[in-house]
This record gives structure tokens, C-alpha cells and sequence, in this order.
């Protein structure tokens, strides 16, 4: 995700992220990584939220003259912090409609983590 975006995110859901390494820069470890990783992920909330981050990686793509891909992604982050499939599901379909009208088709590669037994 471009500093761009993760920082119209943060201001968007008043979540602080730390600092983005400068290009060429690098995260210096994995635990920096991590940390980045994670404060980003706090600020997806609602299905705008998810529909941004697809546009905005369409946008990438399309400028790569990218015209289709299989994108990976992962609900784990976002489920363990409350956030429904249903409101991940609404922003991918809508950001996904919104990549088609730039030129670009996507599809999903989910690793989708299986909800745990209901206690009866």
C-alpha cells in the first residue's frame, strides 16, 4: 500500500501510524514491518476503507500497463480486530467494479481463516 493512501486511512479513522521508511529505505527489520503492517490494518473499518485500497492498487496496476491479476489477501487481520466479512466482502466487490471501469480485472486469492465451532 503507497504512504498515500495508509496516511488518507489513518486521518480517515484517527488511527496513528509510525513512520513509512523513505524509498530505498527499507523497513530495517521484521518487527518494523510488523509494526507498520499492523497500525495500516487498524484503519480498515468500513467497506470504503477496502474499496480504496483496491482502487488505489488498480490504479497502480493499470499505470504498470497491468491488466489483470491475482491478488492475495488475507480477512485474518481484520476479523481478529472485529471487522465482519461481510463489510470486507462489500468493499473488495465494490473496488473490484470500480477496477474494471479503470481497465483492470482482478480476482481474489483468500486466505480466508474458517470461522472456530459454535459452542451449543
Amino acid at each position: 500500500m503507497d504512504e498515500a493512501l495508509a496516511r488518507r486511512l489513518s486521518d480517515r479513522r484517527g488511527t496513528p501510524l509510525p513512520r513509512y521508511p523513505l524509498p530505498g529505505e527499507g523497513f530495517g527489520n521484521f518487527a518494523r514491518f510488523l509494526g507498520c503492517y499492523m497500525a495500516i490494518c487498524r484503519c480498515f473499518e468500513r467497506p470504503e476503507d477496502f474499496h480504496d485500497a483496491v482502487v488505489s492498487l488498480a490504479e497502480r496496476l493499470r499505470a504498470q500497463n497491468v491488466r489483470y491479476a491475482e491478488v492475495t489477501f488475507t480477512t485474518m487481520s481484520h476479523e481478529t480486530r472485529g471487522v465482519g466479512r461481510d463489510v470486507i466482502a462489500e468493499g473488495l466487490v465494490s473496488g473490484r467494479a470500480a477496477a474494471a471501469k479503470l481497465g483492470v480485472s482482478l480476482r481474489w486469492v483468500c486466505a480466508a481463516r474458517p470461522h472456530p465451532p459454535r459452542q451449543s
